[in-house]
C-alpha cells in the first residue's frame, strides 16, 4: 500500500491516466525498496520523451506527493529540459545530469 490505501497498481493508474493522451507506462521494481519507473512516449507513441526511474514507493505516501510528482514530471515535459531522470534521496526526482 502507499498513497492513503492506494495499490500500487492503483498508484501506477493513476500516473499513467494522468498523462493522456500520451502514452506513460509505470512498472514497478522487483527487488529491493520498491520502486516505480515511468516512460512517457512521444507523439510518435514509439520513443520515449521522458524517463524517470528509481521513484521510491514510499515517498508516494499522500495525494499531495503524487500530484507533486506528476507536476514535476510534467514540467520536465513541457520545458524539454532533460530526458533521462532518476531518484535522488532528498527529493522525488532530478536530473541525471547535475
Amino acid at each position: 500500500m502507499s498513497v492513503s490505501g492506494l495499490s500500487t497498481l492503483e498508484l501506477r493508474h493513476l500516473i499513467e491516466q494522468s498523462f493522456l493522451p500520451a502514452r506513460c507506462r509505470c512498472t514497478t521494481s522487483g527487488s529491493g525498496v520498491p520502486s516505480l519507473t515511468i516512460e512517457i512516449y512521444a507523439e510518435d507513441a514509439v520513443s520515449i520523451k521522458l524517463l524517470v526511474s528509481g521513484v521510491d514507493i514510499s515517498t508516494l505516501n499522500s495525494s499531495r506527493a503524487v500530484s507533486d510528482l506528476i507536476a514535476e514530471l510534467r514540467y520536465d515535459l513541457k520545458n524539454n529540459k532533460c530526458q533521462l531522470l532518476s531518484n535522488n534521496i532528498s527529493g522525488l526526482v532530478k536530473n541525471s545530469g547535475e
